[in-house]
């Protein structure tokens, strides 16, 4: 197959999971828009109003930014969790598997779309924080560079846990148990700097901590001193998962098996 088909089969892929992602809009979009809404209601304004300056901004403007990564980060994995697993459960996986599509362009395609659905329930919740409060982006460049690098790591994640995966209840488990846990515990509603030593330190190897506090950089101009370190490792932990998903569609693991 020719690049420009190659090209024309990864558009297709693409336009199939944009189609999922409106097609399912209460889920895709609406569901963590809502659950967004009501952690600003009530941790920013019933809460907030009793929690004072974070670093010099209010206790509603300072979890804004966490609470879309969040919701990014938890989108991005699943869409391409569920969608690579469904192609699996229904067998289509196959028929892309034994025509001339190369798997690096199925790949990709997959991890688009998971990007795509990532950047639309970020933009969809920036937009809901933006009506409850005035936030000045510091750093437009950060804020885009950030969001995604970590839908594109993310959505390959989604990628692996598919391969894996024996049952849908094995690509809810990840984002429920495991997710969800370590953006809670990365600083999406409090600053690290203010943990005893310990706790401090654990979270320091928690990747989300690092990625929460330079995209709250990118909102706000908080600053942080590993803005550097965390875009390299960013970018290194991508081309790891990205060669290691390839290379289990490559030898069929969870397809051919």
């Amino acid at each position: 197959m020719s690049s420009a088909k190659q090209w024309i089969a990864f558009l297709a892929i693409v336009r199939v999971e944009v189609q999922r992602i409106f097609r399912m809009w209460t889920q895709t979009i609406l569901a963590p828009a809502l659950t967004s809404a009501l952690y600003f209601l009530i941790f920013g304004k019933v809460i907030g109003q009793r929690m004072g300056s974070w670093d010099g901004h209010s206790y509603l403007k300072f979890i804004a930014p966490g609470l879309v990564m969040m919701s990014m980060i938890i989108s991005s994995y699943d869409h391409t969790g569920f969608a690579f697993y469904l192609a699996r459960f229904q067998r289509c996986i196959e028929e892309m598997l034994v025509s001339s599509m190369k798997n690096l362009t199925m790949l990709l395609g997959y991890v688009a779309g998971g990007v795509i659905r990532g950047l639309i329930v970020a933009l969809v919740i920036s937009m809901v924080a933006l009506l409850l409060v005035d936030i000045q982006f510091y750093s437009l460049v950060v804020i885009i560079t950030m969001a995604v690098l970590v839908c594109t790591l993310f959505s390959l994640v989604g990628m692996i846990n598919a391969i894996y995966a024996k049952t849908f209840d094995g690509i809810a488990f990840i984002p429920t148990f495991v997710l969800t846990p370590m953006s809670f515990l990365g600083g999406v509603f409090y600053s690290v700097q203010q943990l005893a030593p310990f706790w401090r330190t654990l979270s320091f190897f928690n990747p989300i901590t690092h990625f929460i506090e330079v995209f709250r950089y990118g909102f706000l101009g908080i600053q942080t001193p590993y803005l550097k370190e965390t875009y390299i490792g960013l970018s290194g932990l991508i081309l790891v998962v990205f060669f290691y998903v390839a290379y289990l569609i490559r030898i069929g693991k969870g397809i051919k098996t």
